[in-house]
């Protein structure tokens, strides 16, 4: 098989493990549906940076060291779910919050500069601390990558991963952003909400127990 042919059999892999159901996809629909398109776009950027620096640690050799450290791998573990927990929490307690008509919930982000940051921040860290991405990596990049691979094919391989997983949520937050209108009610919002802090914290559950 030719490299080029490698690299987009690995791209579609990547897109498709990034397609599955999983925190990254719950704060980048979050986002995309009750704060619009520039915040679901952010947020999305986010997830993609927390790949790029997971991809960088495998490739530096942290994944592998990661993966076969039990106490290391149990530490980043809870991490990341003490991290979704915090994040379940706080959208479910915007439930609690009381508005009138459709006027946007104090607790969601608004699209200046300080919300973009925050959607951008919660997607970065929805990745970043989540260690089966990096194991994830160590495990699979390597089927893909010639036997004996450069530092170069790998730094290749690397921004495919990472644009593979950016090129998906823009088209989820797009997507998503695009109904908004739907989401203006104030029913919908809190429907949206407490699916989306219900699922993080059944994902918490499952990373912390696995």
């Amino acid at each position: 098989m030719s490299l080029v042919l490698q690299i987009l059999s690995y791209a579609l892999v990547v897109t498709l493990a990034a397609a599955s159901p999983g925190p990254d996809f719950a704060v980048v629909t979050r986002y995309a549906a009750l704060s619009g398109r520039p915040a679901g776009v952010a947020s999305a950027a986010g997830v993609a940076t927390g790949m790029a620096i997971n991809t960088t640690l495998a490739i530096a050799g942290v994944g592998a060291l990661v993966a076969a450290s039990e106490r290391l791998y149990l530490i980043v573990k809870l991490a990341g779910a003490a991290y979704l927990i915090y994040l379940a929490i706080r959208i479910l307690l915007s439930l609690r919050q009381r508005g009138e008509g459709d006027q946007p919930l104090e607790a969601l982000a608004p699209l200046d500069r300080k919300g973009i940051w925050q959607a951008y921040r919660h997607g970065l860290f929805a990745n970043f601390l989540n260690p089966k991405v990096v194991v994830f990596l160590v495990t699979l990049m390597p089927q893909f990558l010639p036997d004996q691979p450069t530092l170069t094919e790998q730094i290749i391989f690397g921004a495919v991963s990472v644009v593979a997983v950016m090129n998906w949520f823009s088209i989820v937050a797009i997507t998503v952003g695009t109904f908004r209108r739907a989401f203006t009610r104030r029913k919908f919002r809190n429907i949206l909400n407490g699916i989306t802090g219900a699922a993080l914290l059944v994902v918490a559950a499952r990373l912390a127990l696995s």
